[in-house]
């Protein structure tokens, strides 16, 4: 009579599912309602949750913020820059996005993922050299990088065309 009684593991699974959402939905609100001065004092780890966070809302404003300040806490972090260049991204300012990226590979030289998104760039602003060469680098560094095998001869024959003119 007492298993009649006791929930079922479906229904268990059920509840801890709800407590877990409304768990999360009071973190999220008390993340947004920090002041500055409580976000700088957080560890860079969380901070660049609140910046994952905000970027996935689409508050590209406050997602930025969050990365600067990162990048702040920890300058000689490669990754915390390319956080960054994914908000600019976004925001379709590819100077700024070209500029972290560049800092990026001055720390880490081998960053591949900052390297293809550089050639990514480059090719969407026309510079098909620059993006041939970053696909060459992350090849050399990476030989079976799929993206880049695919992009190099696009960049190339981009390349080419721009001479031809």
């Amino acid at each position: 009579m007492a298993s009649l009684l006791a929930p079922s593991p479906t229904w268990r699974r059920c509840i801890l599912l709800i407590v877990c959402i409304f768990f999360m939905s009071v973190t999220a609100a008390k993340d947004s309602d920090l002041t500055r001065d409580e976000i700088l004092a957080l560890p860079a780890k969380k901070v660049k949750s609140l910046g994952d966070n905000y970027l996935m809302k689409k508050d590209y404003e406050k997602a930025l913020d969050m990365f600067t300040i990162v990048i702040d806490k920890e300058p000689d972090n490669e990754k915390n820059y390319y956080k960054r260049v994914r908000v600019y991204e976004k925001m379709k300012n590819y100077k700024k996005a070209l500029q972290d990226l560049n800092r990026a590979l001055e720390i880490n030289p081998e960053y591949t993922s900052a390297l293809g998104l550089r050639g990514r760039l480059y090719m969407n602003l026309g510079q098909c050299n620059e993006a041939a060469k970053d696909y060459q680098a992350v090849l050399k560094i990476k030989p079976t990088h799929g993206d880049a095998k695919k992009q190099l001869p696009k960049a190339l024959e981009g390349a080419k065309q721009h001479l031809l003119l």
